[in-house]
Order: structure tokens, then sequence, then C-alpha cells
């Protein structure tokens, strides 16, 4: 490696991970464990599936490019249209636009063949190539879907954008193939010659049919490729989404329980509170010695079936007093109850029908001690 080989390296290196510094500057701040979610064969399935498609999409196009060079007798490898492809798509991502990575293609490529106006017109004829195949295949998809043709100003935008752009296409190729408009640049120098190399560019691939074949063989493989990576990749998000929701949900009811330990420890360690041990269930009744303001502290309740419910009641010289409906199923129950406890009396604890009763319809499961 020579001296300016050396430098040149070292200037790449570090203008490299200055646009990636940019890149990374742009990402939100993120809790790496709310990132990743959870790992399963079949994530890691669609995200390799999503990567490999990806990347053959990136061979497809270097393959189109090759295609359109050969077509303008520009002979070039395949292993080092990827490289020049790679590089175009990381400048392409740093910039707004990707003309970027045209440009870089265009100028790498130049080097290689010295033939500055022909890899020009070869990157412009490979774009043009999507200036069809995209309608076309927008156009596919409406025939073998019906379901698309009636999703209102959506469809009509997809219809009118399809169209628009094949008549473009049209005026693009015949004013570039056009003698008269085209071909005044043919033999001309300067930055002219570039407009000239696309006009020679559409006028061989109009006189060997089998190479303008190739070079839009490739170019639907190239976007139906991406297609079927985008559908891998989408699935992959599907999924995250669900595990994010679940997470949500996980986070939520922990929240709860959290809330719902706080309240029953302030309710224990209340210094006005009087608290009577309970028969049938781990768990405290918790009466305020002012107010007769009562709750009940269940620990390891399960939940009550979805056609049931518990129900709390205050008795008072065998007279029972609904307190509260509630469902249970938590680590710590808490059930504030509806009225005050009066001195002497009892809370109990029945399953009912959901929504509750007037009076009790099943024995106690759960009493207190008699409330001092």
């Amino acid at each position: 490696m020579t001296r300016k080989q050396a430098v040149t390296l070292i200037v790449r290196i570090a203008v490299s991970a200055a646009m990636l510094a940019v890149l990374v500057a742009q990402v939100p701040s993120f809790d790496m464990d709310e990132l990743v979610p959870r790992w399963s064969a079949g994530t890691a399935a669609w995200l390799g599936v999503a990567a490999v498609l990806t990347l053959a999409g990136i061979l497809l196009s270097a393959l189109r490019w090759q295609k359109v060079l050969e077509a303008l007798e520009i002979p070039a490898r395949l292993p080092r249209l990827v490289s020049h492809y790679m590089a175009g798509q990381f400048v392409s991502n740093v910039l707004p636009t990707t003309i970027g990575g045209d440009v870089l293609r265009v100028s790498r490529l130049s080097r290689d063949t010295g033939e500055s106006p022909g890899t020009f017109a070869s990157v412009v004829l490979e774009r043009l190539t999507g200036w069809l195949v995209l309608p076309v295949i927008t156009l596919a998809g409406f025939a073998v879907n019906p379901g698309l043709r009636h999703l209102g100003s959506a469809t009509q935008v997809a219809l009118m954008l399809a169209f628009a752009t094949l008549l473009l296409l049209v005026g693009v190729l015949a004013a570039v193939g056009s003698r008269r408009i085209g071909g005044r640049f043919a033999t001309r120098a300067g930055w002219r010659r570039f407009a000239g190399a696309v006009h020679l560019g559409v006028t061989r691939l109009r006189s060997d049919p089998g190479a303008a074949v190739n070079v839009l063989v490739a170019g639907f493989a190239y976007q139906l490729v991406l297609v079927l990576a985008a559908v891998a990749a989408g699935i992959v998000a599907i999924a995250l989404a669900f595990w994010a929701a679940d997470l949500s949900q996980q986070l939520d009811d922990l929240e709860a329980q959290q809330h719902k330990a706080n309240e029953a420890l302030i309710a224990l360690t209340d210094p006005s509170a009087q608290l009577f041990a309970l028969d049938g269930a781990e768990g405290t009744l918790v009466v305020d010695e002012d107010t007769g303001e009562g709750k009940l502290v269940i620990r390891g309740l399960e939940r009550a079936p979805s056609d049931r419910t518990y129900e709390a009641w205050v008795i008072e010289d065998d007279e029972a007093a609904p307190a509260g409906i509630f469902s249970g199923g938590d680590d710590q129950t808490v059930v504030p109850l509806a009225i005050p406890v009066p001195e002497g009396a009892i809370v109990a604890v029945t399953v009912e029908e959901a929504g509750g009763a007037e009076q009790p319809t099943q024995q106690p499961f759960i009493t207190s001690e008699q409330a001092a």
C-alpha cells in the first residue's frame, strides 16, 4: 500500500465514522431492555429471512446495474459493483436523498473503467427501470387483489401515480432516445457528453431487446425481493408490537400490585387502626378506631370465577349489610369496605353471582374476629 492509498484509507474511515456519528445522534434515547424483545426461534428466523432477502436485493440491484453496463459495452465485475453499491447505500442513508449514493457509484466506477459518461448513463438507465417496474408491480397488485380497488382515495392516488410514472417514463425515453433531442448531445463535449451517453445507451437497448429484457428481469427480481424482505420485517415488527403490548400490560399489573401493597402497608401500620384476624384466609381486618372505616387485607385469595364475585358483609346482631364486591386474584387483595364497622360487628365474605346480592346466598368462607 502506497502512502497515498494509506492516507486515502484513513480519510475514508474518518469520514465514515463521522457519518455514523451523525446517524447515531439522530437515534432517540432508549432502554436496551425495552428495545430487545423476548428472543424466540420464530423471531430469529424471520429476522434472518429479512436480512438474507435484503442482501439478496442488494446483489440483484448490482446485477441489474451490471446488465445495463453490458448493454453499454462497459465491462465490470459483479463483486466490484456490489462494493460500490454498498458504499452508495451507506452515503444515501446519511444524506436526505439517494442522489449522493448514485454520485459515489458513478465516481468510483468511473475510476475503474475510465468511462465517466457511460458510467453516468448506466446509473441513470438503471434508475429508469424502476419507473417501469414499480408501476407494473402496483397494477399487478390491483389485478391480483380486487380488495385493493375499493380503498377510496388511497386507491385513486396509487393508480394515478402508477399511470403518471409510466407516462413520464415514456416521455423521458422518447426525448432521450430522439435524434433531434437526445441525439444532439451524442457528439458534444463537456457536461453535455453525459446526456449524450444516456442517448446512446437507450439506442443500444432498443437495438438489443435481449439486453433490455435482462435488465428488466433483474429489476423485477430486485423489487420483488425487497417486497418479500419488507413482509418478513413486517412480521417481526408485528411480533415486537405484541411483545411491547404484553410488556406494557405486565408493567401495569406490577404497578397495580405495588399500589395495593402500599395500601395494605399503610392500613396495617396506621397507629389509629385496630387489627382483627381472619378465619378462612390469611389476612387482617383493619378498622379505624375513630371513624369505624374498615379494610380487608387478604393474602393469596384466588380470583373468583368469571360468573361469580366475592362480596363483603358487615354483620351486626345477625343482620348482614353489603359492604362491597371484589374479584381477588392478587398476591395481596385490599378491599375498602363501603360502610363502617361498628363495635361488636364482624366482617364476612361470601361467593355470590356476578354483580353481588342484597343478602348473602351462601355461607361465608371468610370471617373476622368480632370488632371490639
